[in-house]
């Protein structure tokens, strides 16, 4: 892909600072239709998505550390030059490849299920199928970015900032239930526990080492949310029970 350098991110108006650093927000494709973009626009969300693509295969096969831009860019067969005018280094890249990654796995649609819902129980439920979700179609890119942090302390001090907006939205989803918390249970330690459990390596550890299925994670979150954080008697997680039955089901 030849043209000049862009100085800013395609069809978003955020320029880019020195190092092609960007503002650390989460933006719509360029493609959406909700925003008309033109045919060169849409051109141009293409272009950015293909390097994201090929950037995701070739850090999942190389790593990270070992992957270079021209080899992005012949992967991508685009040019080095138009991969830097666009993204400006290698960690913006891989801060693409989570936005796309954030997109197809519809997270945005998850969360907002979750916070649509007033019932506590009901809410705690649609909190662990987002998290399940995630933590599910996002396991490559966690392994990615665990050794891209130890590789470049900058993409650390991004992913920080990744990581705060996540917090953000755990406690957006505790704080809309805290008066059906149970008694003794602030809204601060309620966010502690759904974010201690629903870390990555709780979930790599219970999938990779122990053996356990994606559904019985959720099932797992499900009942200890709704134990620890509403004081619910729950009849233990029995495997092959969907997050519906077997207990887990919210009372009509």
């Amino acid at each position: 892909m030849g043209g000049p350098l862009l100085s800013k991110r395609l069809g978003t108006g955020e320029t880019m600072g020195s190092g092609g650093a960007m503002a650390d927000q989460e933006v719509r494709p360029i493609d959406d239709p909700s925003r008309g973009g033109t045919l060169r626009q849409r051109q141009a969300a293409a272009t950015r998505e293909s390097i994201a693509r090929a950037a995701l295969a070739l850090f999942t096969e190389r790593g990270y550390a070992r992957t270079t831009i021209d080899e992005i860019a012949r992967t991508a067969r685009v040019s080095a030059a138009s991969v830097y005018a666009i993204f400006g280094s290698k960690r913006e890249v891989l801060r693409e490849i989570r936005r796309v990654w954030f997109r197809d796995a519809d997270l945005a649609g998850l969360v907002q299920a979750a916070l649509a819902e007033p019932d506590a129980a009901s809410r705690l439920v649609l909190a662990a199928r987002w998290i399940r979700h995630q933590l599910e179609v996002g396991a490559t890119i966690s392994m990615i970015v665990d050794e891209a942090t130890r590789a470049d302390p900058k993409v650390a001090e991004m992913w920080e900032g990744l990581r705060v907006a996540a917090d953000d939205r755990i406690t957006e989803v505790i704080s809309g239930i805290s008066d059906q918390l149970a008694p003794g249970v602030s809204t601060r330690s309620a966010v502690d526990v759904v974010w201690a459990l629903s870390r990555g390596a709780v979930y790599r550890e219970l999938i990779d080492t122990r053996g356990w299925k994606p559904d019985q994670y959720e099932r797992w979150l499900s009942a200890t949310l709704r134990q620890q954080l509403l004081g619910e008697n729950i009849a233990p997680v029995v495997e092959g029970e969907s997050a519906v039955d077997g207990g887990m089901g919210v009372a009509g």
